[in-house]
Parts: structure tokens; sequence; C-alpha cells
């Protein structure tokens, strides 16, 4: 699970309006996390999962997660749109995939990116939306993690998300669609698998 959330700006930790329990709320002026020391994190996993919920309260484009941009190419990268549009890229050595799909707005998401067998996966709200196979390693991106905006240490921060983001977790291990739906129905049990 992620922790050392650092450079934390008008990010506020709210127990209301959450999916389950506490979350992070993002005000969408200048607000995110960074995540130092997190570079090659992705690159060195053979295998991993990175689950979240989300519920966007404002209608722009934004980052809610990325560990690229600064000046560097990112390993992942999940950005919102207009209409409710999500996106999630993932960049190897060879190139790159994405994932899109529009779901509703202002209501409560969760999505779920898997890599495994250099294979990535994207699910929303326990769907398959999107699979496909890439070749070579994922791209070793030197930048912190950033949730909410593209890295802090890009030059400038653009995008910023308003709205919630609760139970973010990293596996190091591809989630089951089995795992993933467990996670859909009950929150709570974020340690799978």
């Amino acid at each position: 699970m992620f922790h050392e959330w650092v450079n934390v700006s008008n990010v506020q930790r709210v127990s209301t309006g959450c999916k389950y329990g506490a979350c992070a709320f993002f005000n969408g002026l200048k607000s995110a996390i960074e995540i130092p020391r997190f570079e090659s994190t992705f690159s060195a996993y053979k295998s991993f999962s990175l689950s979240f919920w989300y519920r966007k309260t404002l209608e722009n484009p934004h980052v809610l997660v990325s560990n690229g941009q600064c000046g560097d190419t990112p390993s992942l990268r999940v950005m919102g749109y207009f209409h409710g549009d999500i996106k999630a890229t993932l960049h190897t050595t060879s190139g790159s995939h994405s994932g899109k799909v529009r779901v509703s707005t202002l209501e409560w998401h969760h999505l779920v990116v898997t890599w495994h067998h250099n294979k990535m996966r994207m699910y929303v709200d326990k769907q398959l939306v999107t699979q496909g196979s890439l070749s070579g390693p994922l791209y070793n991106s030197r930048c912190s993690l950033s949730i909410g905006a593209k890295p802090v240490n890009s030059s400038p921060i653009i995008g910023y998300y308003r709205g919630y983001i609760d139970q973010m977790c990293l596996y190091r291990s591809p989630l089951t669609p089995r795992d993933i739906e467990k996670l859909y129905n009950d929150p709570s049990i974020v340690k799978l698998p």
C-alpha cells in the first residue's frame, strides 16, 4: 500500500462522501500528493496491479496518477477527460498500450490496471475494458509518483484533479477477475490477494 505521502497541497483527508471510511479530497487548485523515491518501482515489477476508487466532482481534463512527464516518459499514467472518459496507459521501452472508456460522472468508479506477462489489462467497475500485449520492459521513469496532477517536479504542473480518491493500493502481483470483483463488492478488503 502507498505510504510516505509528502508535498500535500490542498488535499484534505475527509470522512464524508467517501466510498469506505476516510479518503482523500482534491480541490483541483494545485492539489496533489507526491511520493518521492518511487523511481523504477513499476519497471522493477514483472507483475503489478494498481487499484483505487475515484469520484470526480468537476468535468475537466486531469491526471489521477502518473509517474512521468517530468521530462520523462511515464511507466504508468491514468487520466480523466470530459464526459467521464477515463484512460490508462502503460509505456514500455518498445511502445505503449492505452485503454479508454466513458463512465458516468459524479459517481464512484473502481479502476484497476494490471501488468503481467507483458500484458496490460484495465478494469472499470469490475468489467474488463481493454487488454493488450507489449514487448520489452516497462519504461524506467525517473519521476516521482504523483496523485492528483502531473508529477510535482514537472514544470508546469497541469491537469489538477478535483474529486475523491479512496482505497488506492499497489500490489506486486496481478489481481484476478475474482479478486477485482471482491474488491468491487467490498472495498474494505484492500489487502487482497
